[in-house]
Parts: C-alpha cells; sequence; structure tokens
C-alpha cells in the first residue's frame, strides 16, 4: 500500500473510533501499549504548528502534551491540553486537540476530539508542554 492509503486508512480508524463515541478499555490498553515519551521533533512540529495556525499562538497557556501512541509506517497520534484566545480575543477554556502525524507531518488536527479524552480517561499520560507556552 502506498503512503498515501496507509495515511486515509489510519484516518479512517481514528474517524470510526470518534463516530462511535466510544473506546473499550481492552482497546485502550492495546492503544496505550505503543505509547512513548513525545520527542522533541514531534514537540516542534506542533510549535510550528500554533505558530502558523493559530490566531494568537501567544496566548498559549496551560500547556500539556500527551505520550505519543505509535503504529505502524511512521503513523503517530499526540493529544495537547490547552488554552488560548479566540478570534474575538477571550480566553475559550482549555481544549483538547489531536494531533496525528505520518513520516513526521502533520496530517490531520482535530479539537476536542472524543478518542484523545477517552485515552487520557483511560492511562494516556500527559506531561507539561512548557515549550508551547514560550512561543
Amino acid at each position: 500500500m502506498k503512503t498515501g492509503n496507509w495515511s486515509r486508512l489510519f484516518g479512517v480508524v481514528i474517524a470510526c473510533t470518534v463516530l462511535t463515541g466510544c473506546i473499550t478499555a481492552e482497546r485502550a490498553r492495546t492503544l496505550l501499549s505503543f505509547a512513548e515519551r513525545t520527542t522533541q521533533e514531534d514537540k516542534k512540529l506542533i510549535i510550528n504548528y500554533f505558530r502558523n495556525n493559530y490566531n494568537d499562538p501567544y496566548s498559549i497557556r496551560d500547556a500539556e502534551i500527551s505520550d505519543t501512541i505509535v503504529g505502524l509506517k511512521g503513523r503517530k497520534m499526540i493529544c495537547v491540553y490547552l488554552n488560548s484566545k479566540n478570534s474575538f480575543g477571550a480566553y475559550a477554556g482549555r481544549k483538547l486537540v489531536e494531533f496525528n502525524l505520518v513520516y513526521n507531518r502533520i496530517i490531520w488536527y482535530w479539537e476536542d476530539q472524543n478518542s484523545c479524552q477517552m485515552l487520557v480517561n483511560h492511562g494516556l499520560k500527559l506531561h507539561p508542554f512548557p515549550e508551547a507556552e514560550r512561543i
């Protein structure tokens, strides 16, 4: 299968998880068994995404980053909790952001998706992410 096909398949699996609205404890344990500490390189990709795509990346506060769920063929899923200002200049409250990476590129970005929340609820570790607060 070509890289693009694997990327689509990974997206479909994540989308199905989100659309079903639940994840079994067994499935969560399986996914969490592939978790490892997020690398500096992946953190830099996420920081650059914030820098280039957020209305006010300098306003990011209370940031936490999860361990990385590592899949086949370079696929990764990383969750980030953060609070930042919206387009009206007001803090919107903490939100959970999901990043999907393939071969060190961000291919999907979702805010407030259930898949990250469910994995956090099942034990996905979160760590302080001060680099995001110092953009």
